[in-house]
């Protein structure tokens, strides 16, 4: 058995039902830069820095594939610049309760066929956080700090993006959430702009989406009080519906020339909005 310094465990086995489960049994460490899977459970023992461990090939500090589950365990794993921290390959893999830094874009790529998931995660200040490629993953309860190109980059479809928060210190083009895919659904989650010059806060460019109760906060700095900013939630796609969502600021000068709720299509018959609380809209028919 190798024992190395990384602190990551693999779990191999099942748990068989019938009378109660069998314990997982405990096999090799694995190292930085390791891919995991197909199947198997990996677990932190401890916080992992993979930083200054170039291992023989430069990439990720992980990839997962179909199957494999890695639980960083409250612990957090920090990763190599300029790679991404964490690659998703196959289908069905997952990654959950943990925190992630350090890289420069892409800190978590949900890629292969999908079926991801990503759960209880936190990932620090990124240039474009957490990047969907793929269909059908699961983001549960999910921060991403996003700086330039934003926080979540969904760019799959019949995705789901649950009571998850996106933080972006500024975002040029794009949104700080931005969906380019279609049938994705964003439920519950809290988007908040700290120094915008670009934004908005949530961008819909792809068709058929549903957006269900979420929040789009402009901070004191927020881009809505800039000049040529645009906030709050901006609709260029069709089929949309966007239910029961908010858009408001903490603190600051008056609203100057961005706009809350904007649907390019200049009419509400390519979207439906129902329910929204919001200062300012465009067309004059948004509700």
């Amino acid at each position: 058995m190798r024992v190395l310094p990384c602190g990551v465990a693999l779990l191999l086995g099942a748990f068989v039902t019938a009378l109660g489960g069998v314990a997982p049994v405990y096999a090799d460490s694995v190292q930085c830069g390791d891919v995991l899977g197909p199947g198997g459970r990996y677990k932190l023992d401890t916080d992992l820095d993979c930083s200054n461990d170039p291992g023989p090939v430069s990439g990720p500090a992980f990839t997962l594939r179909s199957g494999a589950i890695l639980d960083l365990n409250q612990h957090l794993l920090t990763c190599q610049f300029p790679e991404p921290c964490l690659v998703f390959k196959g289908r069905g893999a997952t990654l959950k309760n943990g925190t992630l830094q350090g890289g420069i874009h892409y800190a978590i790529i949900l890629g292969g066929q999908g079926g991801h998931t990503l759960m209880n995660v936190t990932s620090g200040i990124m240039d474009g956080n957490i990047l969907v490629e793929s269909d059908d993953n699961e983001l549960i309860n999910v921060m991403a700090h996003g700086v330039y190109g934003g926080a979540f980059l969904i760019g799959g479809n019949d995705n789901r993006l649950t009571n998850s928060v996106a933080h972006c210190l500024s975002v040029i083009g794009g949104g700080c959430i931005s969906v380019g895919g279609n049938r994705n659904r964003l439920s519950e989650n809290v988007s908040l702009i700290t120094s915008s010059r670009g934004g908005p806060n949530i961008e819909i460019v792809g068709d058929d989406n549903v957006l269900q109760g979420n929040r789009a906060i402009l901070s004191e700095l927020g881009g809505q009080n800039v000049p040529g900013g645009k906030n709050g939630i901006v609709v260029t796609g069709t089929g949309n519906r966007l239910t029961r969502n908010t858009v408001r600021e903490t603190k600051g000068p008056p609203h100057q020339d961005g706009i809350d709720l904007q649907d390019t299509s200049g009419d509400c018959d390519h979207n439906t909005w129902r329910h929204s609380t919001f200062r300012t809209k465009d067309p004059a028919c948004i509700e």
